[in-house]
């Protein structure tokens, strides 16, 4: 069982997380809602949750989503590119997949601070380009 703040618990139940408050009682249930593509939580019809249950409660779920991303990202596309591009902001340094030029996963101004977030996220820095192209 993990805990989330200090009034909540979940355990992890296979395909969901069950929602248990302190004292055990059932608040509720994680689920991955795929027309959202995001995991929601699907509560009991007594379940009261102060704000600060649910502010950590948010946190964890988007963590939930941001694990499920990189999951994600690594099984379809794990080999990137970083090229410096024209973007309506000015000048960025994108991150995209080898094979597609037509997804982008990450963009900023600063070159270093892309290829930390593709270490940070596990993807696999193929090349880097310095050179500019239009989008």
């Amino acid at each position: 069982m993990t805990r989330i703040g200090k009034f909540l618990r979940v355990e992890d139940m296979g395909i969901e997380w069950a929602v248990f408050g302190n004292d055990g009682s059932v608040l509720g249930a994680v689920k991955w809602y795929p027309r959202w593509r995001r995991h929601v939580l699907c509560e009991c019809d007594d379940a009261i949750f102060s704000w600060d249950c649910l502010r950590d409660l948010s946190a964890w779920l988007r963590g939930l989503d941001e694990e499920r991303e990189t999951r994600q990202l690594h099984r379809d596309h794990p080999k990137v590119q970083i090229v410096h591009v024209d973007v309506e902001q000015g000048r960025s340094w994108v991150v995209e997949p080898i094979d597609r030029n037509d997804i982008t996963y990450y963009h900023h101004p600063d070159r270093d601070r892309v290829v930390k977030w593709c270490e940070e996220h596990g993807l696999i820095i193929e090349r880097i380009g310095k050179f500019w192209r239009g989008r």
